[in-house]
Parts: structure tokens; sequence; C-alpha cells
């Protein structure tokens, strides 16, 4: 059991290479570049993983995917004549929104790793399981995506966590 959870990540992540990755020793971008390079990261993303909106709070980064409606309903008819007849239904609907939140003092390991052309980062919380994961084809965009999280998460998050 212990070595499942392992394997599973291996299995989601396939053929990909870890790619070693330090961040500079002092920070080359601004809150608002950092912001910029990681709306533009996830805005890029296919436009089935691609979040319809992205907003940067105080404490998380909030990514809102629309919404989703699960209806179901009856309905029955009683026929008096053959032109008339008394019909009752019903019917419930139920919305909810999709977003994630990441939330700055939640933020954990963030990797890097290569697979064919593109590269996917992985970013998890403290406790080692995944947010979400994170596709592009461009290496230097990624190393800049990974640095501005952790930008935003040295600026934001409390110091206690």
């Amino acid at each position: 059991m212990k070595y499942l959870i392992p394997a599973l990540f291996f299995l989601v992540i396939g053929c990909a290479r870890p790619v070693a990755y330090t961040a500079p020793p002092s920070p080359t971008i601004n809150e608002s570049g950092a912001k910029s390079i990681i709306e533009q990261v996830f805005m890029e993303l296919p436009a089935k993983r691609k979040p319809d909106a992205i907003a940067f709070e105080d404490d998380f980064i909030w990514l809102g995917y629309g919404v989703e409606s699960k209806s179901n309903g009856i309905g029955t008819a009683v026929a008096i004549t053959n032109s008339v007849a008394i019909v009752s239904g019903s019917s419930n609907v139920t919305t909810k929104g999709n977003s994630l939140r990441i939330y700055y003092n939640s933020l954990g390991q963030i990797d890097l790793y290569a697979k064919r052309d593109y590269y996917i980062i992985r970013i998890a919380n403290k406790e080692g399981r995944e947010f979400t994961k994170v596709t592009t084809y461009n290496e230097a965009k990624a190393r800049k995506f990974i640095d501005a999280l952790r930008y935003l998460k040295n600026l934001r998050a409390p110091t206690s966590n």
C-alpha cells in the first residue's frame, strides 16, 4: 500500500524526467511581473484545462473553471380524451461553481519535469499532495513560472506557517 501512491504518481507523470532547477538567490521579478507570468502560463493551457478566470488575492490564487449544473426531472401525463391531457412534472437543478484556490501558505514543493516537447510543473502542498499540474512548451517560461510562484509565496505567506 505504501508503494501505491508513488506508483500512481509516476504512472500519471508517465515517462517525464525531472529537470533540475535551482531558483536564483535574489528575485529578478516584482509582484506585478510575477502575477503576469502566472496568469499567462495558466491562460495558455489547452482549452480543456485552462481556467475561465484567475484572480490574485492576499492569501491565495483563485482559478475559476465556470459552473457545473446538474438536473433531474420527472413528468407524467394522463389522457382525459383524445385531445386533452393533464400533465404534472417537477425538476431539480443544482448549480455550483468550479474553482481552485492555491493558498500561498500551503504551497510546498514545485517540481519541473520534461516530457517529449513540453514541460510539466507539478504544484504540491506542504504535505506533498498535488494541487494541480501546469504544462508549457517553453522551458524558460516554466522556470519563470516557478520563480513567480515562489516569489508570491515568500511575499504573501505568513512566516509562522
